[in-house]
């Protein structure tokens, strides 16, 4: 399956026509894939705290994301910046003028210390002729640092619960998806997905507890009637 970020993006500038400057705020339409993501789990992690994010510029935000989700899986990355310009997208006609507005955004990045990439470089591909842009990953895209404290600020008993499906599942940053499981289940349904859990884990070894807990809490959820993500149908 070959999918995109985003489907459609709108730009602010200061006249209609002609090339002028960007201005700092616009909106994305996201992809179909996306949409599904954000309703069943919640959340998209970013891969770097929240607060740097809307410091950027509108291409590096873009570029932020694309290259988190890369980064997740590849040390190195490379995309024919054709292709690249049109999953961005780049709104420039001139392929020397989209090369210059990409380095220009991956300068930005590396500049104000984005954590996950460390060099870009653009290189002519000795077979095809084409243009390619190459990212070197510098570490792992993680979450912020500041999950626990965002966990404390929850009202109580909520928490308590979020605490403990993050410590058990040993994915705090995961805490948007625990908190949407605990509103919905409460107490007593979080309670015996955990038990549930804990029985797994001395039966046999867990590899991915992350992902058991999960299916147990969506289990737990059907048996209560409920969806995790949606609307309890009336």
């Amino acid at each position: 399956m070959n999918w995109q970020l985003f489907n459609s993006v709108f730009y602010f500038k200061e006249k209609p026509t002609g090339i002028q400057s960007e201005m700092p705020f616009g909106f994305i339409e996201v992809s179909s894939v996306l949409q599904q993501i954000a309703r069943t789990r919640g959340f998209f992690t970013l891969g770097f705290p929240a607060p740097f994010f809307y410091k950027l510029k509108p291409l590096e935000q873009r570029l932020s994301i694309y290259l988190a989700k890369k980064f997740m899986s590849q040390a190195l990355h490379q995309r024919f910046v054709d292709d690249l310009a049109k999953a961005l997208p780049i709104d420039a006609k001139r392929p020397d003028n989209v090369r210059a507005i990409l380095r220009n955004a991956a300068n930005g990045l590396i500049q104000k210390k984005v954590p996950f990439l460390s060099a870009f470089e653009l290189r002519k591909s000795t077979r095809e002729g084409k243009w390619v842009a190459v990212f070197h990953r510098r570490c792992v895209p993680k979450v912020s640092s500041h999950v626990t404290e965002e966990v404390q600020k929850l009202p109580p008993p909520i928490d308590h619960l979020v605490q403990r499906l993050s410590e058990i599942s040993g994915q705090p940053e995961d805490w948007r998806w625990w908190r949407k499981c605990a509103e919905q289940l409460g107490t007593a349904g979080v309670e015996a997905a955990i038990g549930q859990f804990e029985e797994t884990s001395r039966i046999r070894q867990v590899e991915k507890p992350g992902a058991m807990l999960t299916k147990i809490l969506k289990d737990v959820a059907a048996t209560m009637g409920l969806t995790i993500g949606r609307a309890a149908a009336m």
